[in-house]
């Protein structure tokens, strides 16, 4: 069987599918009556017959949550409801519960409105939020207690802010001005820092 998706071509042999009952998922994904299969390998340790797509990297049973990863192995995302996961930008995921980042549930936040933060522009999207705090990566930003107000900073993985602190990764940036603060340069190899400041001062990063 031979199966097209997307720039990349790739094919289930005849011997190891099920002709009659192969069927084509979309977002990579495909099955026949005993077996899933991701861009052409099987996938072990699904429910075949329950199972279903959510995007190209993400899918479901009707008891598991799954990470797919580039190897074709199905990893449990620990703790997520399929009946109401939803996948987010970056690594971010949610159902009715909690938040999720990559494989792990995020403590104590609060699933229905738990979201990535607008504005995160960085490649891995690694802000997220609820009507509660606010996370970076994983993690709870210490002191961000107003989600309304927190944004990144533009182009910054590494720098945000709300009305009241800056935050470098997830710590308040003591004495910064959220106001008048900007990042200068994200790293100045000849110093291996980042460098920020704000009316009154020039922060550095090194780490």
């Amino acid at each position: 069987i031979y199966y097209q998706y997307g720039d990349d071509c790739f094919y289930v042999y005849k011997g190891d599918a099920d002709v009659a009952t192969f069927q084509a998922l979309g977002k990579g994904f495909a099955k026949d009556s005993k077996t899933v299969y991701y861009r052409g390998n099987s996938v072990p340790g699904v429910d075949t017959r329950s199972f279903e797509a959510i995007d190209e990297t993400h899918a479901k049973d009707k008891q598991s949550v799954y990470l797919i990863s580039p190897n074709r192995n199905a990893y449990i995302i620990n703790g997520a409801d399929p009946k109401t996961f939803e996948v987010l930008s970056g690594k971010y995921g949610r159902d009715k519960n909690t938040g999720f980042y990559s494989l792990d549930l995020i403590q104590g936040s609060h699933g229905l409105s738990f979201e990535s933060v607008p504005g995160d522009v960085t490649s891995t999207g690694v802000y997220a939020k609820d009507r509660f705090l606010v996370y970076w990566h994983d993690r709870v930003i210490v002191g961000a207690d107003d989600p309304k107000t927190f944004s990144p900073y533009p182009g910054s993985d590494e720098i945000s802010h709300d009305a009241k602190n800056v935050y470098l990764f997830n710590s308040v940036v003591v004495n910064a001005d959220p106001e008048s603060f900007e990042v200068l340069e994200k790293r100045v190899p000849a110093l291996n820092c980042s460098t920020y400041k704000d009316r009154s001062r020039v922060f550095l990063n090194r780490n």
